[in-house]
């Protein structure tokens, strides 16, 4: 085997010639040699009538800004100078460009491989696949591995060497083509840079795939059980977290005390009554921004529990009306109705001996984010405590 492959090696390399391309190279000089004087004289001319041009801007520029200003046929003779000037600038310059890729294309170049040595090269890679091929062959046909562990470590290794092997036999050949093309004589630059940019975009692109491929492969047949597992005692874990605290525990939710931003009814003060410029007022407690507001009516009472971005939300729409002068004196009732907010579904209630599973079956049964502890879980006893859903979520995380 070994011996095979040495030889197609050196018949690869025995084919390899330069291409006729390099043979025609003295006949073509004296074309090179007179295009590049062609390109000198152009680019003088080139950089001759930039100035020109130059001259020509600046002359009109100071036409623009002179005062007085000048006579109709005196600017007109200035502008068709700085006309007749760009023209001039833009003609030499494609004609510079053109010259400049002829004497490009007139360069001498050369062919690398020729068609017996890309036949042997192929060979090569293709005598490498089939021991590859034949060696997997032999490994997979013994007996398969009666235990699920066993074939899983067994499949780990197959899809490992595989991919290796695949990566190793593109790397070898992308290197043997460019060490080929770069270092047999006659040389060429832009050939080779084109060659290697092609390689770069083979390897960018075959790699990554090989790689999530394996990857996922791996991840799938190890990472199955273990995933399920931990999703498992998560869930658990959570749900043990939530059945073992209380809504009267301290280091959950807010109790209602005076530092607690909160609106409370006036006595003798319908709720209905209340203006939003009053509720805006009451989201400041202590010099802090709260973005949810309890409201309780003067027996302490349940009543609403109403987000700052409810409120932002509507004015947003007067604004869209160009009413936003309304929105001060906009009635709690008149707000309620424009924005079809139901104060009765903002909250929820419970008790101090339920815990904190029925307080996030209350969120999310009435699609609220506020829940109220009361003497006797419903709303016609004072609030005691305040739990949002950021607390749950805070219990389920911590």
């Amino acid at each position: 085997m070994k011996t095979a492959f040495l030889l197609l090696a050196m018949l690869s390399l025995m084919c390899l010639r330069p291409a006729a391309g390099a043979e025609t190279a003295p006949a073509t000089a004296a074309g090179r040699t007179e295009l590049q004087q062609l390109v000198e004289d152009k680019e003088g001319q080139v950089t001759k009538e930039e100035a020109e041009f130059g001259d020509a801007e600046k002359a009109l520029k100071d036409a623009l800004s002179a005062k007085p200003a000048l006579s109709p046929e005196a600017f007109t003779e200035i502008a068709q100078k700085f006309r007749t000037a760009y023209e001039k600038l833009n003609q030499s310059r494609g004609e510079l460009l053109r010259l400049q890729k002829a004497e490009e294309q007139a360069k001498p170049t050369v062919g690398g491989l020729s068609g017996m040595g890309i036949v042997a090269i192929v060979l090569v890679v293709v005598l490498v696949c089939i021991v590859a091929g034949f060696l997997f062959k032999m490994r997979n046909s013994s007996a398969p591995p009666q235990d699920d562990a066993a074939a899983r470590v067994r499949l780990a290794q197959d899809v490992t060497i595989g991919a290796m092997t695949f990566i190793v036999v593109i790397s070898v050949c992308t290197l043997l083509f460019a060490g080929i093309n770069a270092a047999l004589p006659p040389y060429n630059e832009q050939k080779t840079a084109l060659f290697f940019d092609m390689a770069k975009w083979v390897l960018g692109t075959i790699l990554p795939v090989v790689g999530a491929w394996v990857g996922g492969v791996m991840a799938y047949y190890f990472g199955k059980d273990n995933m399920q597992t931990g999703v498992k005692l998560g869930q658990l874990s959570a749900q043990q977290k939530l059945d073992s605290k209380t809504a009267s525990d301290t280091d959950v939710g807010l109790n209602m005390d005076a530092n607690l931003a909160v609106f409370t009814v006036p006595a003798g003060t319908e709720l209905k009554n209340v203006t939003l410029s009053q509720l805006i007022t009451a989201y400041t407690k202590n010099g802090k921004e709260y973005n949810r507001l309890p409201i309780l009516d003067s027996n302490n009472l349940p009543l609403a529990c109403l987000h700052r971005s409810t409120l932002d939300s509507f004015k947003s729409k007067l604004v869209s009306a160009g009413t936003q002068d309304q929105f001060d004196t906009t009635t709690f009732e008149a707000f309620c109705t424009a924005a079809s907010w139901v104060p009765a579904t903002s909250f929820g209630t419970v008790s101090p001996e339920d815990n904190l599973t029925k307080v996030q079956s209350i969120i999310k049964a009435a699609a609220c984010k506020d829940v109220f502890v009361t003497a006797d879980g419903t709303p016609s006893n004072p609030v005691m405590r305040w739990i949002t859903n950021d607390d749950i979520t805070k219990v389920v995380l911590k």
